[in-house]
C-alpha cells in the first residue's frame, strides 16, 4: 500500500489537500508537509494517526530526508531488531520504543503510548522501512527520531538519527483528540482553509477584510513551536489544547514576553507598518523570525486575530476569527458599561467605559475536561492586549456556552467576555453627593457577531450562540446572573423607575466617501406622552478610531426643544468636513454622538451613530483565472485618485498570496488629481490549489488601507494543457 493510502486507511482521507508532489516523498500523512525548504525541514504529525515513513538503508544511498550516514552492517540478513528512540518536547523529553508492534489500531483512537512497526526488512533489499505512531495525547512539540539496528545475536550494528525531525500536532480527525471536530466541511474551513474573511466596520455597515492565514507556509508552524518553547510549559500542559491556546493568546502580543506583535492605536505608526497595511499572517511571522524573534510593529485586533488563527490551524486546532460589533470594554469587572454624568448632565469622559465599533477575537474548538459537562466546543481566546488575566495580557479559553447562560464563574475570563457581548449600558449621575442610576440600556452591546460562513465567502451570524434573543426573559436572566458575580452585584436593586415617553435619535443615510466635503444628519424627536416635554440635546461630531476613541472634534451643537403632547420633530444639520478625512484609513470613522435629557422626567437618551469612511478600492485584472504552477502570471493594479484638486504622494502597492506570490512592494510615487494609480507586475505561483488568493493593498500620504483581491486556480502544467 502506498503511504498516502496507508494514512487514509489509518484514519480516513481528507478532501481538498495539496497534490502529492507537494509532500515530502519520504513520509506521508493527510496533514504532512515539508517545511523550510532545503535543510532543517520538519514534517508535521497528527496525534494518533499513521504519521511517519522513512527509509533505513543498511547499504547504499541515504535519502536527504532520512539519515546523514549509512547504517553499517555486513548483510541485511543479519538485522533482527530495530529499536526506536524519540526525543523532543520540553526539557528534552524522551520516549524509548523497544519493541515494535505487528499492527496499529484501526483509527488510533485508543492509543495511549507511542508505537512503531517494521513494514519491510527482507534480504532482497537493503532497506528497513518503519512507521511511528504518536499517541492521541502526545506532547505537542518537535521530536527527533533515532533507530538502533541489532543482529540476531543481540549485537548492536549501528544507530542513526533521522536527518529530518518531526512536529507532533493536534489531530481534529481523531475522535480521541482534544480538538476532534466531527463535521468534515467545518474541518475543511477551520483547519485547512488558508484564506478567509475578518469582518470590521460597524453593525450597520459591516464589511469583510480578506485575510491570508497561510498556516502551511514557512515559518508558521516553526514559529508556533518556538512560542511554546519560549513559554516553558511543563510537558503535561503541552498535551492540552486548553493550555496551549491560552499561551498563544499571550505570546501573539508583545506585552509581557516579547511576543509576535506590538499593539498600537495611537495613529502614529512611524517605526513600523500601519495595522491596516497587513493582509496576511505570513509576512508578520517572517518579520518576527528575521528580527531574531523580536516583536513586529504594529497590530490591532483583527491583525492579532489573524495571526492566532494561522498559528492554531498550523497546530491542528480548529480556529476561526470572530467579530463582535459594538463591543464593550469593561475595566472593573462589574459587567456593565458605565457612563457618568455630572450635575449639569454633561458626560464625564474620563470615567466612562468604552464601546468599540467592533472587536475581533478567536474561537477554537476543543473539549473541556476541566469543567462540568456541557462546555465542550467553541472556546473564546483573545490576543489583543486589553486587561490583564492572572498577571499577563491573555484571555481564554472561555466556553461560548458560559457566555450564553451567564455562568461567568467558569472557564477563563468569562466576565470580561460577557461584558463585551451583553453588558447593559448604565447611566449614572453625580447628584447631591452620591451616584444615582438614571437609565439602563439593554441592547447596545454585541449587536451582531459575525464569522466567515463555512464554504462560502459570506458572513455567518453567530449572535445567538452568545446570547439569547435580546430582551427575552432568558437573556435578562443571563445578564442578572452574570452581574451577580461581578463587583456590583446589587446594582439592579438600586434602579429607579423612570418615566420614558420621549424618543430622540440621530440618523444618516449613507457611509462617507473619502472626498466628502460635508454630510447631513437628521435629529428625530417624538413626545409619546400626554404632557409637554422640554428636551435638551447635545450632538458632537468627531473623527474617531474603531475603538470609539475620538481623535478630532469636528463640531458640537446644544439645543433646547419644547415638544407638545404627541408632537414629532425632525431637523437636519449640515456638517462641514473640510480636510478632516484626509489621512484616513479603512478603520477610521465619523461618529455622531447624541445626549438628550428631558427636564420634566429626568429621562436620558444616549446614542452614537458610526459612519465608516469608504476608501477607493483596488481593481486587479489578469488574463486568466486558471494558471499553472511555475509559470509567470501578469496582473494589472489600479486605484483612482478621488481628489480633484490634490495629487497623491508616496503611493505604494503591496501584493502577496499564500502559494501564489511572495510579498512585493511596488512604488508608484505621485498620482495626479483625478488620475489613476496603476502598475503592472508579475509573480510565479509555487503551490497548486483550487483557490489561491492574491491580496493587494494601496497606501499614500492622503489615505491608507485600500484593498483588493483576485482569486486564481493554480494547477500543474499537464492538467492545464489537458484543459
Amino acid at each position: 500500500m502506498p503511504p498516502s493510502e496507508a494514512a487514509a486507511a489509518a484514519g480516513g482521507g481528507v478532501s481538498g489537500l495539496p497534490e502529492r508532489s507537494e509532500y515530502n516523498p519520504n513520509y506521508s500523512d493527510n496533514f504532512s508537509r515539508r517545511r523550510g525548504g532545503e535543510g532543517g525541514s520538519r514534517g508535521r504529525r497528527r496525534r494518533g494517526r499513521v504519521p511517519w515513513w522513512w527509509n533505513w538503508y543498511v547499504r547504499g544511498r541515504i535519502p536527504e530526508t532520512s539519515f546523514p550516514d549509512d547504517l553499517e552492517s555486513d548483510s541485511a540478513e543479519e538485522v533482527a531488531v530495530v529499536q526506536s528512540d524519540v526525543r523532543g518536547g520540553p526539557n528534552g523529553l524522551r520516549v524509548s520504543l523497544d519493541s515494535p508492534v505487528d499492527q496499529f489500531p484501526d483509527d488510533g483512537g485508543s492509543l495511549e503510548e507511542w508505537q512503531y512497526r517494521i513494514l519491510d526488512s527482507t534480504s532482497s533489499s537493503s532497506t528497513v522501512t518503519l512507521q511511528v505512531l504518536p499517541p492521541n495525547n502526545a506532547v505537542v512539540s518537535g521530536w527527533s527520531l533515532k533507530a538502533v539496528l541489532v543482529d540476531k545475536a543481540g549485537k548492536k550494528l549501528d544507530s542513526k538519527k533521522s536527518r529530518e525531525d518531526l512536529y507532533v500536532i493536534f489531530n481534529p480527525w481523531n475522535k480521541a483528540d482534544d480538538v476532534f471536530l466531527a463535521n468534515e466541511k467545518e474541518r475543511e474551513e477551520y483547519v485547512m482553509n488558508e484564506s478567509g474573511l475578518i469582518y470590521s466596520g460597524s453593525a450597520f455597515w459591516p464589511y469583510p477584510k480578506k485575510w491570508a492565514f497561510g498556516q502551511f507556509e514557512t515559518p508558521v508552524l516553526e514559529t508556533a513551536m518556538s512560542l511554546l518553547d519560549k513559554a516553558e510549559l511543563p510537558p503535561n500542559n503541552r498535551r492540552s489544547a486548553i493550555h496551549i491556546s491560552r499561551t498563544i493568546s499571550k505570546l501573539v502580543n508583545s506585552q509581557d514576553d516579547e511576543g509576535v506583535l506590538v499593539g498600537n492605536w495611537s495613529g502614529d505608526y512611524s517605526g513600523g507598518r500601519a495595522p491596516t497595511s497587513w493582509t496576511g499572517s505570513v509576512p508578520i511571522l517572517e518579520a518576527y523570525v528575521e528580527n531574531g524573534e523580536k516583536p513586529v510593529s504594529y497590530g490591532q485586533c483583527w491583525v492579532f486575530s489573524g495571526v492566532v488563527t494561522s498559528i492554531l490551524r498550523a497546530l491542528g486546532v480548529p480556529c476561526r476569527s470572530v467579530t463582535n460589533f459594538d463591543s464593550a470594554h469593561d475595566t472593573d469587572e462589574n459587567m456593565t458599561k458605565d457612563v457618568a454624568f455630572d450635575e449639569n448632565m454633561d458626560k464625564i469622559d474620563d470615567m466612562n467605559d468604552s464601546i468599540w465599533n467592533f472587536h475581533v477575537w478567536n474561537e477554537c474548538w476543543m473539549t473541556r475536561p476541566d469543567l462540568p459537562a456541557g462546555y465542550n466546543g467553541w472556546q473564546i481566546i483573545d490576543a489583543t492586549p486589553q486587561e490583564a488575566s492572572e498577571g499577563a495580557m491573555q484571555l481564554g479559553p472561555c466556553p461560548q456556552a458560559c457566555i450564553l447562560d451567564g455562568n461567568v464563574y467558569l472557564g477563563y475570563d468569562a466576565k470580561f467576555v460577557f461584558a463585551e457581548v451583553n453588558a447593559d449600558v448604565v447611566h449614572w449621575q453625580w447628584k447631591d453627593g452620591r451616584w444615582t442610576v438614571l437609565k439602563v440600556l439593554t441592547k447596545e452591546t454585541g449587536t451582531a457577531i459575525y464569522t466567515k460562513a463555512v464554504g462560502f465567502d459570506s458572513h455567518h451570524d453567530i449572535t445567538n450562540q452568545y446570547k439569547k434573543r435580546e430582551g427575552s426573559d432568558e437573556e435578562r436572566l443571563a445578564v442578572m446572573k452574570a452581574v451577580s458575580f461581578g463587583r456590583n452585584p446589587l446594582m439592579y436593586r438600586v434602579m429607579d423607575n423612570l418615566k420614558d415617553d420621549v424618543l430622540v435619535s440621530v440618523s444618516c443615510k449613507d457611509a462617507l466617501d473619502l472626498i466628502a466635503d460635508n454630510f447631513t444628519y437628521k435629529l428625530n424627536l417624538a413626545n409619546e406622552g400626554g404632557e409637554e416635554r422640554t428636551v435638551r440635546t447635545k450632538v458632537v461630531v468627531r473623527k474617531a478610531q474603531y475603538t470609539g476613541v475620538g481623535r478630532q472634534r469636528i463640531e458640537g451643537t446644544v439645543t433646547t426643544h419644547t415638544l407638545q403632547a404627541g408632537e414629532d420633530k425632525q431637523m437636519e444639520q449640515l456638517v462641514s468636513l473640510g480636510d478632516v478625512l484626509k489621512g484616513a484609513n479603512d478603520e477610521c470613522s465619523v461618529t455622531v454622538s447624541l445626549t438628550a435629557h428631558v427636564k420634566e422626567t429626568g429621562q436620558l437618551i444616549d446614542q452614537k451613530l458610526v459612519l465608516p469612511i469608504q476608501l477607493p478600492p483596488i481593481h486587479i485584472t489578469s488574463a486568466s483565472a486558471v494558471v499553472a504552477k511555475g509559470d509567470t502570471v501578469y496582473v494589472d493594479l489600479q486605484v483612482p485618485n478621488p481628489f480633484s484638486a490634490s495629487p497623491l504622494s508616496s503611493a505604494l502597492f503591496e501584493i502577496s498570496g499564500p502559494g501564489l506570490a511572495k510579498p512585493t512592494k511596488l512604488h508608484i510615487g505621485t498620482v495626479a488629481p483625478n488620475g489613476i494609480a496603476g502598475t503592472s507586475t508579475s509573480f510565479v505561483p509555487f503551490k497548486v490549489g483550487k483557490k489561491r488568493v492574491l491580496y493587494a493593498t494601496f497606501s499614500c500620504k492622503q489615505f491608507q488601507g485600500s484593498r483588493g483581491t483576485l482569486d486564481f486556480q493554480v494547477t500543474d502544467r499537464r492538467n492545464l494543457a489537458e484543459n
